[in-house]
């Protein structure tokens, strides 16, 4: 056994090329499993850091042909007019939201930063059942063209109100420029909250009041029905099942395809089990 170890050295010695792509590819190898590891234990094996995570349900379009085919049903993503009807009409959700998470260009004295925020409705932090560290969430007058009264408002993470603001215990009422849009601050966020759940921090969350209303006049996005770019979160009321949750929302995606029959022919909207991004 010793002699083995010690001539494998030798050759590893008299080969360095070969020793450093061995090494090298070595420390991949583990990389990459720590790195599955983590996705995993992320995805998987740790319950969401939300109360009651077992209400948590995700909501999309699947196509339903890829069902009677056999094939694997991805969730996809909503048109806002959809998840309007979804929100008035079910019987089975607490509570729902819409997210969308991007990049924002932050404008400021120092000059023009890239930041990532997340476009939500207003219910989003209800779904999460997450309070604010200081301020309030968002009502649905704030989803307005415009942003509704007060015009543009943002709600920020603990961390940009530490970085940006220096822990400014007077920060509500305060402004940022966002895209050029002047945001002012509402709420402030508990340290370690985060969704959607994911490796790069999230600066700030702003309301859906942008897509609401174009400067030019043309139809906004908010009216637009075949226009699926948003993802859906809810949360079921006490005692509700899924299964009771997919009646209720198949019967309103029932009725919609009737009401639209060219809005997105063949399919329906299955809720699932909300799990980490």
């Amino acid at each position: 056994m010793l002699n083995d170890i010690r001539y494998g050295l030798r050759q590893l010695w008299k080969h360095p090329a070969f020793t450093i792509i061995a090494i090298l590819t070595l420390a991949l190898g583990i990389g990459a499993n720590t790195a599955i590891f983590s996705v995993v234990n992320a995805v998987l094996l740790k319950p969401l850091p939300f109360p009651e995570p077992e209400q948590l349900i995700a909501l999309g379009m699947t196509d339903e042909s890829t069902r009677l085919k056999g094939a694997h049903m991805e969730l996809n993503s909503l048109s806002y007019p959809d998840f309007f009807d979804y929100r008035e009409q079910n019987r089975t959700l607490a509570n729902s939201a819409v997210y969308r998470d991007r990049t924002f260009a932050l404008t400021s004295e120092e000059g023009a930063t890239s930041l990532r925020g997340v476009k939500v409705s207003a219910e989003f932090f209800d779904v999460l059942g997450i309070k604010p560290k200081m301020g309030r969430t968002f009502s649905r007058d704030d989803e307005q063209g415009g942003g509704g009264p007060g015009g543009f408002k943002v709600i920020i993470s603990h961390g940009f109100w530490q970085n940006h603001f220096g822990g400014d215990p007077n920060v509500l009422g305060r402004t940022v420029t966002l895209d050029r849009r002047q945001h002012t601050v509402i709420g402030v966020m508990p340290a370690g909250f985060q969704f959607p759940i994911q490796n790069d921090p999230l600066d700030f969350y702003v309301t859906i009041a942008e897509d609401a209303a174009n400067p030019d006049g043309s139809k906004p996005m908010t009216q637009q029905r075949g226009n699926h770019s948003i993802q859906a979160i809810a949360r079921m009321k006490s005692g509700v099942t899924i299964t009771q949750a997919q009646a209720d929302l198949a019967a309103i995606a029932a009725a919609l395809e009737k009401r639209y029959p060219t809005r997105t022919p063949t399919w329906e909207s299955p809720p699932s089990r909300c799990v980490r991004k």
